[in-house]
This record gives C-alpha cells, structure tokens and sequence, in this order.
C-alpha cells in the first residue's frame, strides 16, 4: 500500500499521496459495494434455504461474507492513511508565529 511518510516530504508529494489515496478509497467503496450487492441479492435464498443448500452455496456465501470483511478493513486503513496525510498537510501549511 503507501510507504510511511518521509518528514521532509514536500507539500506537493503530501497532495499527491493525499489524492491516491483518495482514489483507493473511491475503487475500495465500489467493491465493497458490489460485494454488499451480491449479498443483498443472495438475501432471500438463503433465507428461505438456510444449513439445507447445497454446500457451493453456503461456501459462496461465506467467500462473500469474508471479501465484505477484508474490504471493511482495507477501507479503514485507507480511510486512516488518508487522515494522517491530511493532518500532515494542515502541519505543513500552518505559519509558524512570528517572532515579537
């Protein structure tokens, strides 16, 4: 994924990394989404079906419900690097208070 932060990252590579990772998050979100929208599909089913369908079924949906977590998760950190590299652009673009 992203490398720890250089401290003497400039503000421009702070913007872009900002930006990718904004990105992930973006294609993140789609999967998770599409995942989440199997699983909405599979609803009914497996309802209806329960511990009798056929064990493809039952091992589809527990391959869906693991890829849903291991997105949740990915997602987070995404979400985490992009709010470490926002904080670390508020630092780098606060003025330092001048001197009396």
């Amino acid at each position: 994924m992203f490398q720890e932060q250089d401290p003497r990252a400039s503000l421009s590579t702070l913007v872009d990394q900002r930006a990718a990772l904004r990105l992930e998050q973006v294609r993140v979100q789609a999967a998770l989404a599409e995942v989440q929208h199997e699983l909405r599909g599979w609803h009914q089913e497996r309802q209806s079906r329960g511990p009798r369908a056929p064990a493809s079924l039952r091992m589809l949906w527990a391959d869906l419900e693991e890829r849903e977590r291991e997105l949740v998760l990915v997602l987070m950190r995404v979400q985490a690097a992009r709010g470490d590299r926002d904080r670390e652009i508020m630092r780098y673009l606060q003025v330092p208070p001048l001197a009396s």
